[in-house]
């Protein structure tokens, strides 16, 4: 499984890094750069072109592609375990958002996040 995030909160940050090499999944930290690259190239492993500095603020987030039965289980299970800062954007990659942007995506799971406040 391969996790991509982002987290403006450099302890945050640090704990999934170090639970992704602990549970030996891939990650991709994806900040501003990332924002108006697709899905599908970003898993694919691509990087942004040039590293300029977005003046967008990236939200928290966390994404998951490649094999996730059972790993996404155990990844929020210990997550949840360790006491990480909540991160209340998270998404899997599937065929239907995979041509999307990344800020496509996070703009879709911040609209659903607010209907689920209601």
């Amino acid at each position: 499984m391969n996790i991509y995030f982002f987290s403006n909160d450099a302890g945050t940050a640090g704990a999934i890094k170090a639970l992704c090499r602990e549970l030996g999944f891939t990650y991709t930290v994806t900040g501003p750069g990332y924002l108006d690259m697709k899905l599908s190239d970003i898993v694919s492993g691509s990087v942004p072109a040039s590293p300029q500095p977005v003046l967008a603020a990236v939200p928290d987030h966390i994404i998951f592609s490649g094999d996730v039965r059972d790993k996404l289980d155990m990844f929020l299970d210990a997550y949840r375990k360790r006491g990480i800062k909540r991160i209340g954007l998270k998404a899997v990659v599937t065929v239907h958002n995979l041509s999307w942007t990344l800020r496509e995506l996070l703009e879709e799971l911040r609209k659903e996040e607010e209907r689920m406040k209601r």
